[in-house]
């Protein structure tokens, strides 16, 4: 492990890109949002629906999630290795990173949801029964496995405060938690139910393109939008690659591997 280096501008390596990197998507994000509750408070689009209260919902713990990355950047050492971090703000780090992963299950529960609803609004009355049911299913497992994970992200240690507080060398408390093993394997298989979610919801106007009686040019380039989707499913992949590797104990770098994902 390298020598610390603990004073700013001693040489100490910094990722500065996060945060212009956060600010940009949050700020493309907004004028999005914006554009679109414009349209429906004009009335220059359909009527407001479920799906737009969910996409706001989205927003409010989007926006959470990147003020909270912006805070674990430039207060608890997300922009430097571990070794360059004061051990006093290990425990700091420990608590956002929690909280950014608190933040983001429902934050992406509530963007699918708000997809998902645009489908069943945008088919009713004119599509199959079973692609409805598809709809409907999909609905179901993103809510329900958000739940369960959510809950869980609480359940690692007792008392809940060693989850971020076991990083401290000071903490002497008496607590218990799961072994790296166990929470290595929970939070991938979060992050690869939250892939296969994403994936199945791309997947579904697809289907629906299929039926459509248009010009091909018209349908390949629909195809084309819609396949843009898919760098959400491989960022979700990466994204629980990094998991993996935070959460196993193999890599001491954990300020590193955080600012990855």
């Amino acid at each position: 492990m390298p020598s610390p280096s603990l004073v700013p501008g001693d040489g100490v390596e910094r990722r500065t890109w996060m945060p212009a990197y956060a600010i940009t998507f949050q700020a493309i994000t907004s004028l999005f949002l914006g554009l679109r509750l414009v349209s429906r408070l004009t009335k220059q689009s359909t009527k407001w629906g479920w799906d737009d209260v969910f996409i706001i919902l989205a927003f409010a713990f989007g926006g959470g999630l990147t003020a909270l990355v912006l805070l674990s950047t430039y207060t608890a050492g997300f922009d430097r290795h571990i070794w360059d971090v004061p051990w006093t703000e290990w425990a700091r780090g420990g608590l956002f990173g929690r909280l950014i992963e608190v933040l983001f299950i429902p934050a992406s529960c509530f963007n699918k949801v708000s997809v998902l609803l645009f489908y069943q609004r945008v088919v009713e009355g004119t599509c199959s029964r079973y692609y409805k049911v598809s709809v409907w299913v999909a609905l179901i497992f993103c809510v329900l496995y958000s739940i369960v994970f959510e809950f869980l992200l609480f359940t690692i240690c007792r008392p809940v405060e060693a989850i971020w507080m076991r990083y401290d060398p000071t903490y002497t408390a008496n607590y218990h938690c799961v072994s790296p093993f166990t929470e290595t394997w929970t939070t991938q298989l979060a992050g690869a139910l939250s892939v296969f979610s994403d994936f199945y919801a791309l997947l579904l106007p697809g289907f629906l393109l299929m039926q459509l009686n248009i010009p091909m040019r018209q349908k390949v380039g629909l195809y084309c939008i819609f396949g843009l989707g898919f760098s959400v499913v491989a960022a979700g992949i990466v994204r629980t690659i990094y998991l993996g590797r935070v959460f196993s104990g193999k890599s001491t770098d954990i300020t590193c591997k955080c600012n990855h994902f």
